[in-house]
């Protein structure tokens, strides 16, 4: 398999699954889940990582990244790595892959209240409009490079080219939720 379909291939899971994600927030889909991880709970009278990060990205991307790689990647196996089969654990390990993702943008979302900056926003001032800008579009990308890289077991050369594509697609992604009006 060429190089490209190849990173295609590891981009998909993660990349359906989130626009599903997209698609529940868009729609409301889960709205018993929409529970701040917080809880509401404050920091030097700050939110800790505010409304926008709830239960529901901790269920529903593990969920729909987990039914995405096996609907996505599972016939394509022999070109993944060697254990990667249609099995329970494929469905954890791409489990894991989305949970990584929603778990990557915590610190950023964290460092991000600790700045005043709102939930769902952007920083306005230079340089942290550029800062959180990088970070937002790599954060989750680094969690999901780990996984693929210590459960996956993938060479780190096709993860070191995905974070530029990734980053270009999580702008993309971004972009769109604009427009959905669930970013500002």
């Amino acid at each position: 398999m060429d190089l490209l379909r190849y990173l295609a291939l590891l981009t998909a899971p993660v990349l359906f699954g989130g626009l599903a994600f997209i698609l529940m927030l868009h729609y409301e889909v889960g709205k018993a889940l929409k529970i701040p991880i917080d809880g509401g709970r404050t920091i030097r009278g700050r939110p800790i990582l505010g409304a926008n990060k709830t239960y529901l990205g901790l269920v529903a991307m593990p969920a729909l990244t987990a039914l995405s790689g096996l609907l996505i990647a599972a016939p394509f196996s022999r070109y993944v790595s060697s254990g990667f089969q249609k099995s329970p654990g494929t469905l954890i390990a791409f489990g894991m892959l989305g949970l990584a993702y929603a778990l990557g943008e915590i610190p950023n979302s964290f460092l991000k209240r600790q700045l005043d900056i709102p939930p769902g926003r952007r920083g306005d001032r230079l340089p942290f409009r550029v800062i959180f800008d990088i970070l937002d579009a790599i954060d989750s990308l680094l969690a999901v490079g780990l996984v693929y890289l210590f459960v996956f077991r993938l060479d780190i050369y096709p993860l070191i080219l995905l974070l530029p594509i990734g980053g270009l697609i999580h702008l993309a992604t971004d972009w769109w939720m604009r427009q959905l009006r669930l970013k500002r």
